[in-house]
């Protein structure tokens, strides 16, 4: 945490090792990144986030890092990384996020915005590989691997309002979740573009009360109940999936 904290506008490189990690807050304009498989593991029995930018940040960049949520000496649900409330212009990206408790990427904080999740590999994660739940202006969630979760694979969700604005949820590859690989519930000019998803315990792809929206070029497999749900949208195209139950 001090060299984060110390480092001003410099970037924070991990090399190569195990570095034992909890409640690591990263602050406005910084980027931490590992090289040669620096692994951050979660201290045992963690009270708080394992990685999280700091309320109100904006402009951070976390990439490289192999991330190990060290489940089975946790109490609570710790997510790999955790956004915060009001964070903006947030980049994730390149990270390996496995055996976490709770979610592999969260963001529970109102005001999200301009956040971008590409390239991950999420796995063995006991909630959500990826998820945003109080909505967000402008988000990119694309080319990410995801495997075995214990809920959704990829949501992006608000319990009351249309606040999940201009979302772009493309070129992923979903397999094993327990629940729905991909959902988008309340937004507008949202788009599930040229994703795969095999093999869940219930829907494959599922938009609900997302206006002014599509879902082109999926290839959804081997799901329990619907390959594509589409509930209560307007203006909604449905075009050029691929689904094989």
């Amino acid at each position: 945490q001090n060299a984060v904290n110390n480092s001003d506008v410099a970037p924070v490189f991990f090399p190569k090792g195990i570095y034992i990690v909890s409640n690591l807050t990263i602050p406005s304009n910084i980027t931490v990144f590992g090289f040669g498989n620096a692994t951050l593991k979660q201290k045992a029995s963690c009270t708080g986030g394992f990685i999280t930018p700091a309320t109100s940040a904006t402009n951070i960049t976390i990439k490289g890092l192999i991330i190990d949520g060290n489940k089975a000496n946790q109490v609570t649900a710790c997510s790999g990384i955790a956004l915060n409330a009001n964070n903006t212009k947030i980049e994730i990206f390149n990270n390996n996020i496995s055996n976490t408790k709770g979610s592999g990427i969260q963001g529970a904080g109102s005001g999200l915005a301009d956040i971008v999740i590409r390239n991950n590999r999420i796995s063995n994660v006991d909630v959500m590989a990826i998820t945003i739940q109080n909505g967000v202006n402008r988000a990119e969630i694309t080319g990410n691997i995801v495997n075995t979760t214990g809920n959704n694979g990829i949501q992006d969700f608000h319990p009351t309002t249309l606040s999940n604005l201009d979302v772009a949820i493309a070129n992923n590859i979903v397999t094993g979740v327990t629940l729905i690989p991909i959902e988008i519930q309340r937004g507008e000019r949202c788009i599930v573009a040229n994703n795969t998803v095999t093999g869940s315990g219930t829907n494959g792809i599922s938009l609900g009360r997302c206006d002014y929206s599509a879902i082109v070029g999926n290839v959804v497999e081997d799901q329990s109940a619907i390959g594509i749900e589409s509930g209560g949208n307007n203006k909604q195209s449905i075009i050029g999936n691929t689904i094989n139950n």
